[in-house]
């Protein structure tokens, strides 16, 4: 976010908000400095990856069987020259559990908590079902579904975006997250849904000449120096052909003023709402301090804020997750589909058939 406006003599000074560009005196919040923030969100990165590092090399290998890459390399070259069939019988299995899923969808239903509220609910239902129908949900659903099947994780997301180029309206969305491991989640998320993730990483690998084109004022070797490139290519974030772009939401919190008016309102007050309220509704008979969740996400690579903050009061982050069966082991949590436990058998019948 900044601020710039040009003024008559052509200078530009600081005061209109500009959404997608990042000043360079920009902070984020709960942080000194743009460096201290992009040390931070790589460490939490590379803590959470390895986190769940063995559960999304498990997952990969799975998805992989799944789609025919069933015989191990080391055999493969044992048995050059001979034959090396591949039976693949796993998708009529996964197949017929997601036919299963897709005949007995459930539709989301807003239950009202008492008669004053049924009106509500119901406005609030006709929207839920618009948005799903405009968004074309039941494919973003059963895509995650399907991966859940095959790996144990699955993931769709909540988007917000503007109507049309020339208005500041803005829809909502069900969008898919069409690869499950690009998304990093929180090493102390627990909720099958995520809902409880203070944080979660969304990445994907732009090319380099794609980079330069969106971003040509961002260039890393002038942010930083040839030993931070070098932990950056190390971990990841950059490569020979490209740059990894990552979609950074966290979950932060605020103190808010809380006030119940006698008519049973409950406003947000500050210094510049508090004499209109008093004087609409009068005094409040209570107040308190109340701790207001916002999900905000900031655009980032390795090396710089590339556009943000993006901010929306909700209590939880706007990724959504599906996952498979979660056994936790001595505090290690394992995951997994149908297709870990049907590996073995299929490598059998493969080797099996293969040498008859």
């Amino acid at each position: 976010m900044v601020k710039q406006t040009e003024k008559k003599d052509g200078s530009v000074i600081d005061t209109l908000p500009i959404e997608g560009i990042v000043s360079k005196n920009y902070i984020p919040e709960g942080f000194k400095s743009q460096e201290d923030f992009l040390l931070d969100m790589r460490q939490q990165y590379t803590a959470d990856l390895e986190w769940d590092s063995l559960n999304r090399k498990a997952g990969i290998e799975d998805k992989k069987f799944s789609a025919g890459e069933q015989w191990d390399q080391a055999v493969l070259e044992q048995r050059k020259g001979l034959p090396c069939l591949v039976i693949n019988t796993i998708p009529q299995f996964t197949a017929q559990l997601v036919g299963d899923w897709r005949e007995s969808r459930k539709a989301i239903k807003v239950v009202p908590c008492n008669e004053e509220d049924t009106d509500v609910a119901s406005v609030r239902g006709d929207l839920i079902r618009a948005i799903e129908n405009q968004s074309r949900a039941d494919r973003v659903y059963d895509s995650a579904f399907e991966s859940l099947v095959q790996c144990g994780d699955g993931a769709f997301r909540i988007s917000v975006e503007y109507s049309r180029d020339d208005v500041f309206d803005q829809d909502i969305f069900i969008r898919p997250i069409e690869d499950c491991f690009a998304t990093v989640w929180d090493r102390f998320s627990v909720d099958p849904t995520g809902r409880d993730a203070k944080r979660v990483f969304v990445d994907d690998l732009i090319p380099k000449d794609e980079y330069k084109r969106k971003w040509p004022n961002i260039d890393p070797d002038e942010l930083v120096s040839e030993a931070t490139i070098s932990e950056l290519t190390a971990e990841g974030w950059v490569d020979q052909d490209a740059y990894r772009i990552t979609e950074y939401w966290r979950l932060i919190e605020r103190q808010r003023l809380m006030a119940l008016f006698d008519n049973g309102k409950i406003f947000v007050i500050d210094e510049n709402n508090m004499d209109k309220l008093i004087k609409e509704y009068g005094p409040p008979i209570k107040t308190k301090i109340s701790w207001c969740s916002y999900a905000q996400m900031h655009l980032v690579t390795g090396f710089a804020i590339l556009s943000g903050p993006y901010e929306y009061k909700l209590n939880r982050l706007p990724i959504i997750r599906m996952s498979g069966r979660t056994v936790n082991i001595a505090g290690r949590r394992v995951r997994y589909g149908l297709v870990r436990f049907m590996k073995d058998a299929a490598r059998l019948k493969n080797f099996w058939r293969s040498v008859a």
